[in-house]
């Protein structure tokens, strides 16, 4: 039998403590976060950080940075909305790469009005953090009226977007409110979205004054921890199993061409072996 090359198992060079960040601001405000990042190579490496599709909204403290082997480095961000930044919901990514590996972290950027008149909840059940496409997205959203108005009609939009910041789809509502009110708002997807993250975005729009609330959820299904190391656990012992074959039709095989005994407890690849 003819030997094989050996299959090397590419190394994961560093690692961040963080998949996602989440912000909320006030035109005018600023807010700081950090991530860490981790060489888990044996080896010294150089990594780039930049942030995509968030212009001036963001300013990272450290875009090029060393570490040695088993070192990690906190780095810092800084968001900013500034007086004129637009109400809005904003999408983006921290990009840490190495040597022709990236690795991602999806920012959300939502910005309300400086004085809204109106606070916004959104709340998606735990059973709609992951759906499938052509089903429905839920979401809780409660709404509540800061000023000291009577029963007034707002304006509200509903507005899905994947994690590129894409808009999926949009929909609107005029609704009254008096001090507060509670509802169900249920957005049926399209049937050909991708697996992935997504954002279900509503704003509230009164007298030119916007207020929004934003959740993540998933399109695909949820595989528990358990689960993921069920399979992880049985692909090993199938490649175990394949190896101990091989291994004994090779040593029958070299047992048969040195005129040995073939043991007789392995009568089925004995067999396949006289053939």
């Amino acid at each position: 039998m003819g030997g094989g090359g050996e299959t090397s198992i590419p190394i994961d060079k560093y690692s961040l403590d963080t998949e996602e960040i989440l912000i909320y601001l006030k035109q005018g405000e600023t807010t700081t976060r950090y991530f860490t990042i981790e060489n888990k190579d044996t080896k010294k490496i150089n990594l780039i950080i930049k942030s995509k599709n968030l212009g001036d909204l963001v300013r990272i403290n450290e875009t090029t940075i060393s570490l040695n082997p088993k070192e990690s480095k906190t780095i810092k961000l800084d968001f900013l909305a500034r007086d004129d930044t637009n109400p809005d919901l904003y999408l983006g990514k921290i990009i840490v790469s190495s040597a022709g590996t990236e690795k991602e972290i999806l920012v959300m950027i939502e910005v309300e009005s400086k004085s809204s008149l109106f606070d916004i909840k959104l709340k998606i059940p735990d059973k709609f953090q992951y759906v499938l496409p052509g089903e429905e997205i839920l979401a809780q959203i409660e709404l509540y009226n800061l000023g000291d108005y009577d029963r007034v009609d707002v304006s509200l939009d509903y507005i899905i977007k994947d994690s590129e910041g894409k808009e999926i789809i949009k929909e609107h509502d005029t609704i009254a409110v008096e001090t507060s009110t509670s509802f169900i708002k249920s957005i049926k997807l399209p049937l050909n979205l991708p697996f992935g993250k997504y954002v279900f975005y509503t704003r509230v729009n009164y007298d030119n004054k916007i207020a929004s609330a934003s959740a993540w959820f998933n399109i695909g299904r949820k595989y528990s921890i358990p689960v993921k190391a069920g399979i992880t656990a049985l692909i090993i012992v199938l490649i175990i199993c394949v190896i101990i074959v091989l291994f004994k039709i090779r040593k029958i095989k070299e047992e048969g061409k040195a005129g040995k005994k073939v043991d007789a407890s392995y009568p089925g690849i004995t067999k396949i072996i006289r053939k």
